[in-house]
């Protein structure tokens, strides 16, 4: 579809992407809506890197211009199944926006993993 335009009657946008992480070339594919039955931000997310789905959901902060979102995923480098996990999407302007992940496992205020930046080609 064309930019913008959604799915679903535009319920839902896509937003597919490639990049390098640690020196390993990866695609995502992602889908991004809001369930107003649940008053949530949600996604679904595959990539290239995983053989799993992650799946996300959470709110806005006050002023929009981040998303705080929780969910599950599993982490093949330790063995861990259903790690609870934070992202945060920081909205960085209309063609980039900043995702990163937080192990809430991780007792500390500094608990950033990973941070991913999006720009739209």
């Amino acid at each position: 579809p064309a930019p913008g335009s959604g799915l679903m009657e535009g319920r839902f946008v896509q937003m597919a992407g490639a990049g390098d992480m640690m020196g390993m070339p990866g695609k995502t594919f992602s889908i991004w809506g809001y369930d107003n039955f649940k008053k949530q931000y949600v996604c679904t997310s595959v990539d290239t890197f995983n053989t799993h789905m992650i799946r996300m959901a959470g709110g806005a902060n006050q002023d929009r211009t981040e998303l705080h979102l929780f969910g599950e995923m599993d982490e093949p480098t330790t063995g861990e199944h259903d790690k609870m996990v934070k992202y945060v999407i920081r909205f960085v302007s209309d063609d980039e926006h900043v995702m990163e992940v937080h192990d809430e496992a991780i007792a500390s205020d500094n608990n950033k993993v990973v941070e991913l930046r999006f720009k739209r080609k």
